[in-house]
This record gives structure tokens, sequence and C-alpha cells, in this order.
């Protein structure tokens, strides 16, 4: 089977995608086909050979025959339902990773130390293995790299780093250069039968500042109770910042406790245990997603009760107890908030305010 058309096929299922989710077969036999089709154009028929694109419904190398050869060899995986699924295995993501670096060649590890090396020096967080991969089989020069990811300003880079000095600076918060912020935001997700609920939240461990704290359902679905708070007529319902510290001062570890209570008499106790690991950037945060590829865990330390870990209580109450490592990362990297209404007001108010000064 021709190497360049595993690639192609396995592509198609978003192997660097953080979440790697199961694919209708017809969707996936339609990216195949189309991308081939797409790269075929202005090529002689010996190069669409050559480069694995004479992938075709009937000739050529048949769609239907890639496939299968791709589950025999288990680097795809069928989910037999309704509608037939399939999705990349780990053998899939290894076996395309060398592909990709003709396995793991001396020139692929070159090319890898060179580009962990600019994100270092640019102080950015390293990019997902996958992408790097993927890089050196597409032969990306690291000046290609720099100016796509490191110099050309990326809207919404700009605008994520804009809205935390924006709400630091609401908070009456001021940061040093050398300061680490830890961005907490505690949510809870109630099942229907309790979307209705009055729900109250203690948070113990750390101090959310002077402001109070309020409860609010800002994304389109209300099973989601956040906290935030009100300054003035503005409402936050983004986190809060409770440590601004030099690394020196910054805490290795940290307990909080969130008291969930629910109605009248349902309390949960979610119990988190947070060890904090230096990195690139300066931000830590509960809401741990990136906005482009990197090598980075998906964090997320919302309260889930359905699908976290319980520990027994004689109370009555649920009790949750919950571990996680956050490691820092740039701010203008951050990739959260954009369900949030009161985020998106701010972003309209931001681009009005910006479209009458051009």
């Amino acid at each position: 089977m021709n190497k360049h058309a595993i690639i192609r096929a396995l592509e198609a299922l978003n192997p660097a995608s953080i979440h790697t989710h199961s694919i209708s077969l017809d969707q996936v036999t339609r990216r195949i086909l189309d991308g081939a089709k797409l790269k075929r154009k202005a090529l002689s028929k010996q190069e669409i050979t050559k480069y694995g694109l004479n992938i075709y419904p009937k000739s050529g190398v048949r769609v239907e025959d890639l496939i299968d050869w791709l589950i025999t060899n288990n680097d795809i995986e069928v989910d037999q339902g309704r509608e037939k699924k399939v999705r990349i295995t780990p053998q899939g993501v290894q076996h395309l990773m060398e592909l990709y670096t003709d396995h793991h060649c001396a020139a692929f590890i070159a090319y890898r130390d060179q580009v962990n090396d600019l994100t270092q020096r640019r102080n950015e967080t390293d990019f997902d293995p996958v992408h790097v991969a993927t890089m050196f089989y597409r032969q990306w020069s690291l000046s290609q790299i720099e100016q796509l990811y490191f110099t050309s300003e990326k809207s919404i880079q700009v605008e994520m780093q804009a809205y935390h000095e924006y709400a630091l600076s609401q908070f009456g918060l001021k940061t040093d250069d050398d300061d680490f912020l830890f961005h907490l935001a505690p949510k809870l997700f109630l099942s229907e039968e309790e979307v209705l609920e009055n729900i109250r939240l203690d948070v113990i461990g750390v101090d959310l500042g002077p402001h109070p704290v309020i409860l609010d359902r800002p994304y389109p679905n209300k099973g989601y109770v956040v906290a935030g708070t009100k300054i003035g007529n503005e409402t936050f319902t983004t986190g809060f910042y409770p440590i601004i510290d030099p690394k020196g001062a910054f805490p290795d570890e940290l307990d909080i406790q969130y008291r969930w209570t629910i109605g009248k008499n349902k309390e949960i106790v979610h119990d988190i245990h947070i060890q904090f690991e230096f990195d690139r950037g300066n931000l830590f945060s509960t809401e741990q997603s990136l906005c482009r590829s990197n090598d980075l865990p998906n964090v997320r330390l919302a309260t889930f009760p359905k699908n976290i870990r319980r520990k027994p209580s004689n109370t009555g109450s649920l009790h949750i107890r919950e571990e996680a490592t956050l490691t820092s990362f740039p701010a203008h990297l951050h990739f959260a908030f954009y369900a949030d209404k009161h985020f998106n007001k701010w972003r309209g108010k931001r681009r009005f305010i910006g479209s009458t000064h051009r």
C-alpha cells in the first residue's frame, strides 16, 4: 500500500485532535476522496501515483480497499451501531508518526530538536509531537513555522491576551513581568431534574478577592452554573485570579474545595488537589485548553458529579475527590470563554471600538 495514501487516509481521522472521536464511515470516505481530488490538480499521472493521490471509488487505490487495509492493520477501529463509525487507534497514530518521520530517522530527530529550541526561545508551549512530525513530512522550514505561529498576529490570540489583561485591571489586580497567575473558574454541571434549583457555592482554600461571588448560567446549555462576580454594571463569569506571585513565592501545590448546595437538601463537596508545574508562559488555569497544537493534557476542573470517582460520605452529601496537574502556558494561547455571553459582549464592544478608530 502506498505510504502517502495511508497518510492521507489516517489524516482524515484527525489524529492530532485533542479528542479523537468516531466519525461516520461515509464522512471519512468523502474526506479521503475530496482531499485526494483537490491535490491532484495540475499534477501528472506519474506524480499523482507517486504521492498517493490516485485514490478513487472504483479504480487506482480503491478507497474501500484502503479503509479495509487500515482496519485489518489495526490502524483504525470500527464502532458498530446504527451508523457505522470509525476512529484512529493508538497503533494508528504510532504508524502515522513512523510514516511521517521515516521511522524517527536522524533527520527528523534533528528537526524536532530545532522546533523545540524555537518554542523555548519564544517562551511558547511545545507543539504536539504529531504536529511536529506533520511539519517535517510537509517540509516546513523553521522560518515558516516562526512566521505562521509566532510572528503573524492571530486575532484569537491577541483577543485572549487582551481579555485577561482587561479582567485583571477590572479586578484591580496588578502583575509584574516575573509573576505567575492562577486562573480559577468554578463550574457545576447539573442534571436535567436539577436545572431549575437554586444553587449556592462556597470556595475554601483560596481567597477570591473583595468582590461578591455570584452564580450565573452564561452558556447556551443552562445545565452549567458558573461562579463569577459583578463589578459596577459589568458581569464576569470567566473566573478569578486568586494567586499572583513570582515563581519563588508561588505554591507547588494547592488544596481547594467547592461546596455546592443544590436546592434545600443536596450538597456536593468537591475536593481538588492541584500540583503546579512551571513551564513556558505564566498562566495556570483550571480550564487548561489551548488554541493551537500543544503537548499539554487538556484539563477541565469542573464539578461533574456523574463522571468523577466518589468518596463515601456519612452526611448524605456527595463527596468528590480529584487530583490534577496544571502546567503554565502563555495567556494568549488560552482557549476558553467563547460560549460565555458576558465574554462575547466584551468582544463585541471591543471590536466596535476598534472599528470606529480605523
